[in-house]
């Protein structure tokens, strides 16, 4: 049950194939629209269209490694059209990852080599969970194969990855690498808050319809055979509320098709009685995604983080 049929209604998470078909779909996209017979299917001008950089990609999505922390180079500059663009050691890659309920994928092309690897792994999909690494370890190893570059993983640290390079963190800890206690942070729902086993507030406060404009509708449910609040949102998002110490936060957790979301804070109006709003944490120079239980009488709260307003 827990790996199920995954339900295919949308183009997200939505495709189906295998090695052979994926390997005919790389040669496609590094013979720039051509076919396997030489014929082309794609205008050449536009392919190479959907891999030039549309947009910068932050620091933070990033995920860059380097010298002389790494002892490899690996960096993501920018976003093309489904394409994360960057250089590994020093050689142009487009690469992108899939989570899908019980699966992790990942495509790497090197167009300046004619080399693509693509890999599939079954097992849990959140992000940081083993087949994420294990993707990645993949196309590492068979990058340093394919560029003819020196091995770095090996058996003394295949096994730990990220580590000893970069040691994973959890949600709860509550102190940052040089031992400061950041506490004082988690007055910003934005930065989450540590896990609790008990509501601080009723579980039928948040039970109701909510709705943004942006996205939709937002809908909490009180499972009682599990005790549970269970969420529905836009066309495909779920998951389950989890509290936290916090009154005014708690975690969506994304389950099923969207898993690989993993867990997100979510702000809550700090008031008693039914919860009036509930709100997603911006992305940099944007605005929390603020769903409210009754649209047309509510007007919008105070910022519930520091965001520009335009």
């Amino acid at each position: 049950e827990e790996f199920g049929p995954l339900d295919l209604d949308l183009p997200a998470a939505g495709l189906l194939s295998n090695a052979v078909d994926m390997a005919k779909y790389m040669n496609f996209q590094l013979q720039l629209g051509k076919l396997l017979n030489g014929s082309e299917l794609v205008p050449w001008e536009q392919m190479y269209e959907t891999h030039k950089p549309l947009t910068t990609i932050g620091e933070r999505g990033a995920l860059n490694k380097g010298k002389p922390k790494w002892p490899m180079s690996s960096t993501t500059t920018a976003y093309g059209m489904g394409w994360r663009i960057g250089n590994y050691n020093g050689y142009k890659r487009l690469d992108h990852k899939g989570l899908a309920k019980g699966f992790s994928s990942q495509i790497t092309l090197f167009p300046d080599v004619q080399a693509g690897i693509f890999t599939s792994v079954s097992g849990p999909s959140s992000a940081g969970q083993t087949p994420g690494f294990v993707n990645e370890i993949v196309h590492h190893l068979a990058a340093d194969i394919l560029l003819g570059e020196r091995h770095w993983l090996q058996m003394d640290n295949v096994c730990t990855y990220p580590a000893p390079w970069q040691l994973p963190r959890s949600r709860n800890d509550t102190t940052e690498n040089n031992g400061k206690d950041k506490a004082s942070n988690l007055q910003d729902p934005s930065k989450g808050a540590p896990l609790s086993d008990a509501f601080l507030r009723n579980k039928n406060d948040f039970v109701g319809n909510y709705f943004s404009r942006a996205v939709g509708n937002f809908t909490i449910t009180l499972n009682q055979s599990e005790d549970n609040l269970r969420v529905k949102y836009g066309l495909i998002g779920q998951g389950v509320i989890v509290p936290t110490v916090k009154s005014h936060i708690v975690y969506l957790r994304h389950t099923d098709a969207v898993a690989g979301l993993g867990d997100l804070p979510l702000a809550i109006d700090n008031a008693t009685g039914p919860v009036n709003w509930v709100a997603f944490p911006p992305l940099p120079k944007s605005n929390p995604l603020v769903f409210f239980r009754d649209v047309e009488s509510y007007d919008p709260p105070e910022p519930l983080w520091d965001c520009p307003s335009e």
